[in-house]
């Protein structure tokens, strides 16, 4: 009708009433009123909202509810990447990989790591301060994300499990022995004695043999 005075019809964005309804009802569980305070209209509103009999300005409702459910999406994906991110942090640490190491690379890392998924043994040595167990954390780092077991493990940890199963028994080589990828940080740390150099021979026997 073109009459001056004549009733327009509302238009609703009928896309976004059935997001709105979905995060709702399946995936928030986020009661309506207190979904109406956040998005900053009454409950009755919205409800009329979403069941188009909304008496108000229906666009000025809907740059709300966009504005909400941006919102919503952003903070969502930022706690899923949180949650992934602790995992990781954990499975690294679990690894063996020292958590002050954690946010650091190394520039050789990606081609120690394809070096050591060919099967190759390395052998990294340097000067104090040359960033070798940095170097180790990160190569320890990409085989993790690329789904590979490694296991980064300082060589006095290892003397001492064995020092320790004199008395408590067990066989402290054998978790190294089996890691996928077997990374031993401060080789040098220890006096080369009789000792240490025969515990040295037994794991990187073990693991040549397995």
């Amino acid at each position: 009708m073109n009459r001056k005075g004549a009733l327009k019809m509302k238009t609703y964005n009928a896309a976004l009433q059935a997001q709105l309804d979905a995060y709702l009802s399946e995936q928030s569980g986020l009661p309506q009123s207190k979904a109406a305070a956040m998005i900053g209209v009454s409950p009755t509103a919205l409800s009329q909202y979403r069941n188009s009999k909304y008496p108000g300005d229906v666009e000025a409702v809907e740059s709300k509810i966009e504005e909400f459910l941006r919102t919503r999406s952003a903070a969502a994906q930022a706690e899923a990447e949180k949650a992934v991110a602790e995992k990781r942090r954990r499975s690294l640490v679990r690894c063996g990989v020292p958590e002050r190491y954690l946010g650091l690379d190394h520039p050789i890392a990606d081609e120690l790591a394809f070096a050591m998924e060919g099967g190759q043994w390395l052998y990294l040595w340097g000067d104090v301060g040359t960033r070798k167990t940095t170097c180790a954390a990160a190569v320890a780092m990409r085989l993790h994300d690329r789904g590979k077991s490694p296991l980064m493990v300082p060589m006095y940890r290892v003397l001492d499990e064995i020092q320790r199963s004199f008395h408590d028994g067990g066989d402290p080589l054998k978790r190294y022995a089996e890691a996928g990828y077997l990374l031993i940080d401060d080789l040098g740390k220890r006096r080369p004695t009789g000792f240490v150099l025969d515990s040295l021979f037994q794991l990187i026997d073990q693991r040549y043999s397995a």
